[in-house]
């Protein structure tokens, strides 16, 4: 089923692919005006874009894009609601950020989940000065 519906995307890639083709021809061989190549080019590159997303879908799962913008508003409603939420809701929340947590005497150690760990890693390198390796 997976290969059918692949196949199918791909075949309506193609075709998209031979119109965006044809429409430069007209356009090169002056049988359009400038604005109805670009009206018509902007709506065929829609249509690609849109079936390149759906090639891109694994069964049940979201475009790569929509998982990085989800996982990034998670992260960023919970540290807002950690604050405001009580006892039992920021114990979900710690659970559902983080991967190990280790107690060692009076020393707590928290390892966030690697997704989380990668945007923590980049907004520190964001707030960084500006380096210059010489050679």
């Amino acid at each position: 089923m997976r290969e059918e519906r692949t196949g199918r995307l791909q075949r309506d890639l193609a075709n998209i692919e031979a119109r965006l083709s044809r429409l430069t021809d007209a356009y090169l061989d002056a049988a359009i005006d400038r604005d109805a190549f670009e009206l018509r080019k902007i709506g065929l590159l829609g249509d690609r874009r849109a079936f390149l997303d759906k090639l891109e879908e694994r069964d049940g799962e979201a475009p790569f894009g929509e998982a990085i913008l989800e996982i990034l508003g998670r992260g960023n409603t919970a540290c807002f609601n950690y604050d405001a939420a009580f006892v039992d809701e920021k114990r979900r929340i710690v659970k559902e950020l983080t991967s190990d947590l280790l107690a060692e005497r009076k020393t707590l150690k928290i390892t966030l989940r690697n997704e989380f760990e990668a945007i923590a890693t980049w907004r520190i390198h964001q707030s960084s000065a500006p380096t210059r390796n010489r050679t």
